[in-house]
């Protein structure tokens, strides 16, 4: 029998750990860091507007002035750290804090994820997180480790990488 590219085995299959909450939410603190160094990296590059820090957060009107400033920014940190965490799910199917962990996202085949799948993953991150956060504690309960996110992309989140042969024969 023949195993196309990134497929794994039945019997790999069955031997896989799924990564749990715990060292999913370490790995989520790494790359909350790691995002925030990078963001503040940024921002040394992008001046604030004249006056900015001196604006008086009880006036309703001032706020009002710098709201599409602020809101451009969020904006600009979101779009930032979606293709940071794309690019590095997509190449290395991990991002700073899972790599540390040895934790790999993969398909619930085990096959690699399709980009398609990882954006439909981080979009679920939103998901999982409007309901005071329950999507993401949902890993701690699941049987395969799964987030609300990763059930809606058809992810898993495992140790060590997927077997990386060409093909393989078995009887």
């Amino acid at each position: 029998m023949q195993i196309s590219k990134n497929r794994m085995t039945k019997e790999t299959l069955t031997t896989q750990i799924y990564v749990g909450f715990w060292v999913r939410f370490a790995a989520f603190l790494l790359d909350s860091l790691a995002i925030m160094g990078m963001l503040w990296v940024v921002a040394l590059f992008v001046p604030l507007p004249d006056g900015f820090g001196a604006i008086d957060m009880t006036n309703q009107k001032e706020l009002l002035a710098i709201a599409p400033t602020l809101l451009a920014r969020v904006g600009f940190d979101a779009v930032f750290s979606a293709i940071i965490f794309l690019l590095l799910w997509s190449l290395i199917r991990s991002s700073f804090g899972k790599i540390l962990f040895r934790a790999y996202i993969v398909d619930s085949s085990g096959n690699k994820a399709s980009f398609y799948q990882l954006l439909i993953r981080y979009l679920g991150y939103f998901a999982s997180l409007i309901f005071l956060g329950l999507g993401f504690l949902w890993i701690a309960f699941d049987k395969k480790k799964q987030g609300w996110h990763d059930k809606l992309a058809g992810t898993v989140v495992i140790y060590d990488a997927p077997a990386k042969t060409e093909t393989s024969s078995h009887d």
